[in-house]
């Protein structure tokens, strides 16, 4: 019987990409936030469109942004936006809101989203914040379905270590008749819930006839051999996978 190693080693590789893009997501994290816009403080405009809505929210800490309604149970909202052609324009570090025609004559709530970067939307890429009333497919979920996925690898692979020496001080008789030798090594954090996979050098393995089967208990796992090694072996990597054994014939 032999441990298939190169998909469990291929899961370590997989948390190190997840972990990198969890990383780039959350360095980009769009934000929201609602802003009640009130009819009465719209002012004649005297640079573009026909009314003003000052300061609706400080964006010097992000270059792009998209403005669409929060809520409009009955799309009269909507309708009157649309007659009023508001548009949505950061001047100064603010965002402003504009009328390019009617002035509006209800209040009514927005949902602003920023982000620092410009956003790729189902593989288009575009600046959000060109239209008021266009609700954009930027949403946190993939960055919390990333996290999780992240965090499920880093859960399944407690421990992956290069290059593990075992002294020859570590090993002692197993009471095994096939593989009389055993050491144990100290793995924090390791459970018998957990399985180890062991790569030996080939060279070691001719040497001293490693059984393919390791044993994990509490913070160690145990290998075993047949015939005790005389110096140090080195280990070139240990996993410690959480999960069901795999095995073949």
């Amino acid at each position: 019987m032999a441990y298939r190693t190169d998909s469990l080693i291929n899961l370590s590789q997989l948390k190190s990409a997840l972990t990198s893009l969890k990383n780039k997501i959350e360095s980009v994290k769009v934000n929201r936030t609602i802003a009640t816009i009130s009819k009465s403080n719209w002012t004649t405009s005297t640079t573009q469109g026909r009314f003003k809505y000052t300061g609706v929210l400080q964006c010097s800490n992000y270059n792009y942004y998209d403005v669409h309604l929060a809520t409009d149970t009955d799309n009269s909202i909507s309708i009157m936006c649309a007659n009023s052609d508001i548009r949505a324009i950061v001047e100064n570090s603010e965002l402003n809101l504009y009328a390019f025609g009617d002035k509006p004559t209800e209040n009514f709530r927005v949902e602003i989203i920023t982000t620092p970067i410009k956003q790729n939307v189902i593989g288009l890429a575009y600046d959000i914040g060109d239209d008021f009333l266009v609700y954009p497919a930027i949403t946190d979920k993939l960055r919390t379905d990333v996290d999780a996925l992240a965090n499920t690898v880093s859960n399944k692979i407690l421990f992956s270590q290069a290059d593990f020496t075992v002294a020859t001080s570590k090993w002692n008789s197993s009471g095994d008749s096939t593989y009389p030798y055993k050491a144990e090594i100290t793995m924090t954090g390791v459970t018998a819930n957990y399985f180890p996979i062991v790569q030996f050098r080939d060279s070691d393995i001719l040497l001293y006839d490693f059984s393919p089967n390791a044993v994990s208990s509490a913070n160690k796992i145990t290998i075993y051999c047949k015939t005790a090694p005389t110096t140090a072996v080195v280990i070139p990597r240990i996993i410690c996978y959480l999960g069901t054994q795999v095995t073949v014939s």
